[in-house]
């Protein structure tokens, strides 16, 4: 942790995937889903180098992946997801993986 940013399967940065509709990227400031798009930028705007993050109900996983995503720009922390569906955490456990190239603890 702490040498660079987290890397998604096709070796992109995490922070240069982007965003995109219809397939062209948009601004950060367009909002997709809005309650989503809000949370995250409200939770890049609290969490710190060091911070630990709760995912609570980490369902598919996106969510949680935005949390390591923000720690990860913001020099490391760490992310507990958790939710009362197995199916929900092997969901969650399953799209990080894909997305996290060897560099987390699931």
């Amino acid at each position: 942790a702490g040498t660079g940013p987290f890397l998604a399967e096709n070796g992109e940065p995490l922070n240069e995937r982007g965003r995109y509709r219809d397939g062209v990227r948009v601004s950060d400031t367009v909002l997709l889903h809005p309650h989503t798009d809000i949370a995250h930028r409200y939770w890049r705007s609290i969490l710190r180098e060091g911070d630990r993050a709760i995912d609570a109900t980490c369902g598919n996983g996106h969510d949680t992946l935005e949390l390591v995503s923000i720690l990860s720009r913001a020099g490391g922390g760490s992310v507990v997801a958790c939710d009362i569906q197995e199916s929900a955490i092997e969901s969650a456990k399953a799209k990080l993986e894909g997305e996290l190239v060897g560099l987390m603890e699931v």
